[in-house]
């Protein structure tokens, strides 16, 4: 009676395993999981997205460009890149990480000449918004920033 209590197991086995097998195929092939081109869509990862943030910060009453000023660009809500103006005022930033909707970005002066000032931009992507990968975002700010008067 044991042996035949096995062997009805392992025959129950093998047809589970069997019906899992072949609907496990199946699902492979469903419509659901082919795009709009007939291609059958895989994406591995996590979700990511190019950005290209760059501006100019110049002096809000000579619009001579300033140099060396402070640019926090907060991207998430636990991450942020600090950068520094070049000689022309410039600044860029260029890079992948996780998707976000908006953008702060703060410029301050560290030698206290300057008010700081902050914007907050959307951001567009020009991907897929079903992909993983988001696209790319191009976003200029440029800041005109006030000189603090030393009375």
């Amino acid at each position: 009676m044991k042996h035949l209590h096995q062997n009805f197991l392992r025959r129950l086995n093998q047809l589970f395993g069997s019906i899992i097998a072949l609907l496990g195929f199946s699902m492979c092939s469903t419509s659901q999981s082919i795009n709009g081109n007939g291609e059958v869509m895989a994406m591995y990862g996590v979700p990511s997205a190019e950005y290209h943030i760059k501006g100019t910060v110049k002096n809000a009453d000579t619009k001579q460009p300033v140099d060396s000023m402070r640019v926090v660009v907060q991207i998430t809500d636990y991450e942020s890149d600090t950068l520094y103006t070049d000689i022309q005022g410039q600044y860029a930033l260029d890079g992948r990480r996780w998707p976000s909707d908006a953008a702060t970005i703060h410029v301050d002066d560290e030698r206290g000449k300057y008010q700081p000032d902050s914007k907050t931009v959307t951001l567009v992507f020009d991907g897929d918004s079903d992909s993983w990968f988001k696209g790319t975002a191009n976003v200029t700010v440029d800041f005109d920033v006030k000189p603090i008067d030393k009375q």
